[in-house]
């Protein structure tokens, strides 16, 4: 953790664009003026690079996650995750994501990438590491049943773990998950691929 934030509650906010840099800028001013940065790295930076606007750790962690879908994202439901955030201590991380733009549009072919229409999605984690991992399992479900009034209760499946069947089949629309049940068939029929169970689920 950098020096400036660390044992600091703090507010995050990534930006990214891909017009012009004057105009880009100009968009960014309001966020900029909103507090005062503790750290600001926002730059022209190439495409390869994009993977550094969400300062991820490159090496591997244990993390316990959740992640669900909103409908909306109203001051109340701002308040509420605050105050989620303020009484779970344990968790690295809440994060409301706004989504829309070009993930929103439906390609002319199918895909396996339902809820597109989606505006929010909110992700939570922490590190599964004693003895913090003992207390992030129920912090997480504090967070997801607080939000559950704004919540559309599906997921994107890249944030869909594994390790829960129900969360997977989530991340789906009815006639997604049954093209994929039938390619699944089709050219796994022992289930040797890993994801194939969940898709039996």
């Amino acid at each position: 953790m950098p020096p400036p934030l660390a044992g600091k509650l703090t507010v995050s906010v990534r930006f990214t664009w891909h017009g012009d840099a004057q105009r880009g800028a100009q968009l960014l001013a309001p966020l900029r003026a909103c507090a005062p940065a503790i750290i600001d790295t926002v730059d022209l930076i190439p495409s390869t690079a994009l993977g550094q606007v969400h300062s991820d750790p490159t090496d591997p962690m244990p993390l316990l996650e959740d992640h669900v879908l909103l409908e909306e994202l109203t001051h109340d439901t701002v308040e509420t995750l605050l105050g989620q955030v303020a009484a779970s201590p344990a968790l690295a991380m809440v994060e409301v994501r706004r989504l829309g733009g070009a993930l929103a549009w439906h390609p002319r072919h199918a895909s396996a990438i339902s809820h597109r229409d989606a505006p929010f999605s909110l992700f939570a984690a922490g590190l599964a590491i004693p003895p913090l991992a003992e207390l992030v399992p129920a912090q997480l479900a504090a967070v997801m049943t607080a939000v559950q009034p704004w919540s559309r209760g599906r997921t994107l499946v890249n944030f869909a773990p594994l390790t829960r069947p129900e969360r997977v089949t989530s991340a789906y629309d009815p006639a997604t998950m049954a093209r994929l049940r039938r390619v699944a068939a089709h050219h796994d029929p022992h289930g040797i691929l890993r994801a194939r169970r969940f898709l039996d689920a």
